[in-house]
């Protein structure tokens, strides 16, 4: 997330318009699609902007709902994160934070999840640790999405192939951070269950 906020934080220095700023970034995004043969949303593309675009069958070549899709993710996640992380050390909570950055990347391939290994290791230890039945199975299952999952380990009938479709990476990612959570500060859940209900 840090990374495709760089060019906002040098806006006020270079005085550049945000009109600039946007066909700078626009340009900037599709120099990697036109590498890739414009194939930027296919299912090796595990991040929420991405599915979201195949959802809604966008063309990669338009990049503001791709902007759209990118800020309204990043913002939606960094809210919550916001929200329910404060009953974590400050380590856990960076953890979160890059996978917040990973997830809500418009380009989050296959190697870019390696930054949501810290969490997974938070994850599952403060999970084991609570000896909570739920937050261990949730944190299990989203390590599962994110490292087993794939078109190569579920090969029959394509099922692997159709889950990658629907970015089983970043659902792994938000399945190891609710494990977490629910791991350090259940009460929160409960309440926000109680407040739906």
């Amino acid at each position: 997330m840090f990374s495709s906020c760089l060019p906002l934080i040098f806006l006020w220095r270079a005085r550049v318009g945000l009109g600039a700023l946007y066909l700078q970034w626009a340009a900037s995004a599709n120099s990697g699609g036109v590498a890739l043969n414009g194939d930027t949303l296919g299912w090796g593309n595990q991040g929420f902007p991405a599915a979201l675009m195949r959802l809604f069958s966008v063309s990669a070549a338009r990049t503001l709902p791709e902007l759209g899709a990118f800020l309204g993710v990043a913002a939606l996640l960094s809210a919550l994160w916001w929200r329910f992380s404060h009953g974590l050390v400050s380590e856990e909570k960076w953890a979160g934070w890059l996978a917040i950055a990973v997830v809500a990347h418009p380009l989050a391939w296959w190697h870019s999840f390696v930054l949501v290994l810290p969490l997974a290791g938070f994850s599952l230890l403060k999970t084991w640790e609570s000896r909570k039945p739920l937050a261990i199975a949730i944190a299990w299952a989203g390590l599962a999405l994110l490292t087993l999952v794939t078109h190569r380990t579920l090969n029959f009938y394509e099922i692997g192939t159709h889950l990658e479709w629907a970015s089983t990476k970043s659902w792994g990612a938000l399945g190891l951070a609710a494990g977490l959570l629910l791991a350090s500060q259940p009460r929160t859940f409960r309440r926000l269950a109680r407040r739906q209900a």
